[in-house]
C-alpha cells in the first residue's frame, strides 16, 4: 500500500499542478482540460503502477484504460458539478481525486494482479 501511496500522490499532485497550470491559469475550459489531464495522468499512472506500485509482469493497459475512462466520467460529472459552486478548476480536481482515491485502488490492485 505505501508504493502505491506514493505513485497516488505523485500523480495526484502532477494532476493538480497540470490542471493549475492549463485550466485556470491558462484558461483552457474544463471539458478540454479534464481530459487532457486524465489521458497524461493515464500513461504517467499505468507505468508507473505497473512497476513500482504492484511489480506486475502482464499487459493490462486495456483494463487499466477502461477502468480510468469510467471513474474518469464519474469525476468528470462531480468536478464539473463542484467547478460551479468554486469556480476554480484545480480546487473541484482536488475535492473530487480525494473522493475517488480509495474506489481507484481497490480496482487497480484487482488489474494488476
Amino acid at each position: 500500500m505505501t508504493r502505491y501511496l506514493q505513485v497516488n500522490s505523485f500523480n495526484f499532485l502532477t494532476r493538480i499542478l497540470y490542471t493549475f497550470i492549463i485550466g485556470d491559469l491558462i484558461g483552457i475550459p474544463l471539458y478540454i482540460t479534464f481530459w487532457a489531464v486524465v489521458v497524461i495522468n493515464v500513461v504517467q499512472g499505468y507505468f508507473l503502477h505497473k512497476k513500482i506500485s504492484f511489480k506486475s509482469q502482464n499487459n493490462v493497459f486495456f483494463k487499466y484504460l477502461i477502468i480510468t475512462i469510467l471513474i474518469g466520467i464519474a469525476e468528470f460529472i462531480f468536478v464539473d458539478y463542484l467547478y460551479k459552486i468554486f469556480n476554480y478548476q484545480y480546487l473541484a480536481t482536488l475535492i473530487t481525486a480525494l473522493c475517488v482515491f480509495l474506489i481507484r485502488f481497490i480496482f487497480l490492485k484487482k488489474i494488476f494482479k
